[in-house]
Parts: structure tokens; C-alpha cells; sequence
């Protein structure tokens, strides 16, 4: 498999996206960028309450407060973030990490799938993988929610895909 050029690694300005964006970079030898714009959707009331407590006091989705970042603005938001990545010059070619959090992970999979991944399906669990890549002007879904075995059944099926 050709070796790619990792561009950089961004994280959401939070402190466990920015903690495990230190742990990459240390690895890698290359340093890390904030970019307020991969911070978690905004839940506002729904902020720091359990499933159980959410649930109790907003039984359905059509209950949520009005104050809550919906998810198809949480997910252009991701988007526009992708596409300066791709469009701007931070990530021309190469590979680009991007550390953030599963409620926009989940937006934006399910907007660039029309709802077949993400928020209502199958949702994005802690610590797992998920990739995008850039189109002509816009950006393709490629995996979702990979993790331990699944993805390194991925990334072996890339290598064989670049012999052939």
C-alpha cells in the first residue's frame, strides 16, 4: 500500500477530543490544530443528562427543546468543515484526522447517507473510526463506526483493492 501523507490532525476545542488528538499526535510526530467547528452538536437542556433522565423528560424527539442544535445543521456544519479540508489546501492529497464527537459524526453521516447511517439508525459509538473523502466539490461517506477487527478488515480490503 503507497504510503500517504498525513496533513494534520484538528480536534473539537473539548478536552476528550483534544486529549485523544494529543495521544495521535505524539504518536505520529505531528502536531495538532483546534477548529471550533468540530466541537460536539450544542444539546443545550438536554446537556449533561443520562439516557434515562432524557427520556423522562422528553419522550420522543418531537419533545427536545427548541434550544438544541438540530442535527441537519450540525451536519453542514461537519460539511462545510470537510470540504475547507479538502477544498482549501489543508488536505489536497494525503490523509487528514479529524477528532471530534458522536452526535456530529452521526449528523453528518446521516445527511451524506439520506438517514441510512447516523442519527435514528445506527449510531456512532465511542472510539471508533469513521471516513470521508473527498468528491468533485463534495464529500463521499466511505466508513462508518469501525472499530478492533472491523477496522482492520477495512483497511486490509484497501490494500488487496491497490494490488489488483
Amino acid at each position: 500500500m503507497p504510503t500517504r501523507k498525513i496533513n494534520g490532525i484538528y480536534t473539537s476545542p473539548l478536552s476528550r477530543a483534544k486529549d485523544t488528538a494529543a495521544f495521535i499526535s505524539t504518536r505520529l510526530g505531528i502536531s495538532d490544530t483546534v477548529i471550533d467547528d468540530l466541537i460536539e452538536r450544542d444539546y443545550s437542556s438536554l446537556s449533561g443528562l443520562t439516557m434515562a433522565e432524557r427520556r423522562s423528560r422528553f419522550p420522543t424527539p418531537n419533545d427536545y427543546p427548541e434550544d438544541m442544535e438540530i442535527a441537519a445543521d450540525a451536519a453542514i456544519r461537519m460539511k462545510k468543515v470537510a470540504l475547507d479540508f479538502c477544498m482549501n489546501g489543508k488536505a489536497t492529497s494525503g490523509v487528514t484526522i479529524a477528532v471530534t464527537h458522536g452526535g456530529v459524526i452521526n449528523a453528518l453521516f446521516s445527511y451524506l447517507t439520506r438517514g441510512r447511517a447516523g442519527v435514528g439508525k445506527n449510531v456512532a459509538k465511542n472510539c471508533t473510526i469513521s471516513m470521508v473523502a473527498s468528491g468533485m466539490f463534495d464529500i463521499i461517506p466511505l466508513a462508518f463506526n469501525l472499530q478492533g477487527e472491523d477496522f482492520i478488515n477495512y483497511v486490509n480490503e484497501i490494500k488487496e483493492n491497490e494490488k489488483n
